[in-house]
């Protein structure tokens, strides 16, 4: 008998194992697909004028919001005003690489790769507000 229910009890503990295994990848699929459809406009910095552009970028894993400052078409500040959600702090770095390297597109944080997609992705957000048309900045955005 004592046989029997420690089978029972490895069947059930192994059961159980897989199901929490299954949602952790599930979930990582999940943010990974959500990641990938965040807006990037590209934006190039010689076409922004100078300014303070606030950005909120918001996902079921994380809420971002930036303050990102332009000056001659340089990156000089990059302000986290809000900083809430799995591994977020962890990414902070990667403004200072933006701004060392003057540009949006960067190396993404290793082992971090989603929520460095998420401050990308609300850096640029930030600077298309400030796009240069015919001389004046574009509003509309």
């Amino acid at each position: 008998m004592m046989k029997r229910s420690t089978y029972n009890i490895i069947i059930i503990s192994c059961c159980a194992l897989m199901m929490i295994f299954s949602f952790f990848i599930s979930r990582k699929k999940n943010t990974l697909k959500e990641a990938k459809k965040l807006p990037f406009y590209n934006t190039q910095l010689e076409n922004v004028a100078d300014g303070i552009y606030e950005q909120t970028t918001n996902t079921s894993f994380m809420h971002l919001t930036l303050d990102v400052t332009v000056k001659d078409h340089k990156l000089t500040k990059i302000d986290i005003v809000k900083n809430e959600g799995s591994a977020g702090k962890k990414v902070e770095e990667i403004t200072e690489k933006m701004i060392a390297e003057n540009k949006v597109i960067v190396d993404l944080i290793n082992g971090e790769e989603v929520a460095s997609l998420v401050f990308l992705s609300c850096v640029d957000g930030a600077i298309s507000q400030g796009v240069i048309d015919n001389g004046q900045v574009d509003l509309s955005n």
